[in-house]
């Protein structure tokens, strides 16, 4: 399987390890969803009433949301450690 990942032109790979002396440290966190619900309502007026007991708009085009909401641009942050 390590083999898929191999370049065609071996003169062009390089050891990452070594072009990366020097660079600051990156760790990804874990930004996936630790438990999915599906839930199903009677009518159009459940619906309405779930939405505004979460504090979301839900339309019939909504296929997911986050709760509690995110705010806009916190979900990226850099930070220069300089």
């Amino acid at each position: 399987m390590e083999e898929d990942f191999k370049f065609d032109n071996q003169e062009d790979e390089h050891d990452w390890k070594k072009e990366w002396v020097g660079m600051p440290e990156f760790i990804q966190l874990d930004k996936e969803s630790k438990k999915s619900v599906i839930i199903h309502f009677e009518n159009w007026e459940d619906m309405e009433a779930f939405a505004k007991l979460v504090g979301r708009e839900i339309t019939p085009s909504t296929k997911s949301f986050f709760f509690p909401v995110k705010k806009k641009g916190t979900s990226k942050m850099y930070k220069d450690e300089a």
